[in-house]
């Protein structure tokens, strides 16, 4: 019987700092808008026939915004040829943090830290998917997401001056 499956993993790699000159280089939490997050996807066919891939899809908090760059297989490395069983590729992905992916995260920073796509967790979620058919039009599907943690850092800068002097 022909088995296809693969098995699809997703990482984050790293977080770029935009302003690696602040004295807060954070590389493992989100801090500011400009920040990109850098992901890493291996699809590994566990399964029992060659596939080819037929779709892959990264989301991040819900909206279909990124896509997945082929970056190299632990295999003959020729994607036209398609996954060999037990073969992985390995695909990157960034993403570049705005300004309001901070505010809606910080506006439910209250509510009870749950892990789940479209549950505020002060976290921004990303989903990578990837559907891969063998020769006879079997599919094999599969989903995995990573968050990357956003470090909340609120802060105003108050200056007071004296504008006039009356003498009484």
């Amino acid at each position: 019987d022909l088995e296809p499956s693969i098995d699809l993993t997703k990482t984050v790699t790293s977080i770029t700092d935009l302003d690696a000159n602040d004295d807060d280089n954070n590389t493992t939490t989100v801090d500011e808008a400009g920040d990109v997050i850098n992901y890493q996807v291996t699809i590994k066919n566990d399964g029992n026939v060659v596939l080819t891939q037929t779709s892959t899809l990264d989301v991040v908090e819900g909206v279909n915004n990124g896509t997945l760059t082929f970056s190299s297989s632990d295999g003959v490395n020729d994607v036209s040829a398609g996954l060999d069983v037990g073969e992985t590729w390995t695909y990157t992905a960034t993403y570049t943090v705005l300004q309001a992916d901070i505010d809606t995260e910080a506006a439910d920073a209250n509510d009870l830290p749950v892990d789940a796509i479209g549950v505020d967790d002060v976290d921004i979620d990303n989903v990578a998917t990837a559907t891969f058919q063998d020769a006879q039009g079997n599919t094999a599907s599969d989903t995995d997401s990573a968050a990357a943690p956003i470090d909340l850092e609120p802060s105003i800068d108050l200056t007071k001056t004296v504008t006039s002097i009356t003498d009484l």
